[in-house]
């Protein structure tokens, strides 16, 4: 800040930019581990192709953590139907029962959480090392 008060733009405007293509990369980096998780899931569910299955995976992808309402709303099928579907991905390891009990139960997608931890932790280590 002192160079770009005596008038020197040049080190404030290196640093923003430094600053936006370490986002970029970090965003980049973020979706690619996002897609490696998708192409991983689809290997690792056996459902028809028009399952809602393969919508709940989609829906997992930008909102990892789920309830039977919010898969039922969010697909637009009945709660029901919702279960079941939650229920054929836990079988599969994609999804982890965060809540105990029979009620207001919640579900977590793992390995979204973990990309989006170690692209949080990304960015802290960027701000941190300037």
């Amino acid at each position: 800040m002192t160079a770009y008060r005596r008038g020197d733009v040049r080190a404030i405007i290196e640093t923003i930019c430094d600053a936006a293509f370490a986002a970029i990369n970090n965003g980049r980096a973020l979706e690619s581990q996002i897609v490696a998780i998708a192409t991983g899931w689809d290997h690792a569910i056996q459902a028809r192709s028009d399952s809602s299955v393969h919508r709940l995976k989609n829906l997992l992808l930008r909102q990892p953590v789920v309830t039977v309402a919010i898969v039922a709303r969010a697909l637009g099928v009945s709660d029901s139907a919702a279960y079941t579907s939650i229920v054929k991905l836990v079988e599969t390891g994609i999804l982890l029962q965060s809540t105990a009990g029979r009620r207001n139960r919640h579900w977590r997608a793992t390995e979204v959480l973990s990309a989006l931890d170690e692209f949080g932790a990304r960015a802290r280590r960027r701000r941190a090392g300037r």
